[in-house]
């Protein structure tokens, strides 16, 4: 796995992955303001189900921008959805 921030506010990119889904702290990772992305790699095609985003669940908050893409392609350019 890999990200844009290399230094993230909190957490650790493994926790992006773990299954934990209580949002209390000390479970959540947060990036630096602006821009970022993580590449996951699954190492081989796989049937994606579902892909679930959690985002800040302590006050009202609007996001926009968030984009989720997958590829078989490691450069992303080809087999995008």
């Amino acid at each position: 796995m890999t990200s844009s921030d290399s230094d993230p506010v909190i957490g650790n990119l493994e926790m992006i992955t773990d299954g934990r889904k209580s949002g209390t702290d000390g479970t959540y990772l947060e990036l630096k303001p602006g821009p970022q992305s993580v590449v996951i790699d699954l190492e081989r095609k796989c049937t994606i189900y579902a892909i679930l985003v959690w985002h800040y669940i302590k006050e009202a908050r609007s996001y926009a921008g968030v984009v989720v893409q997958v590829a078989d392609d490691p450069d992303f350019i080809v087999n995008v959805r």
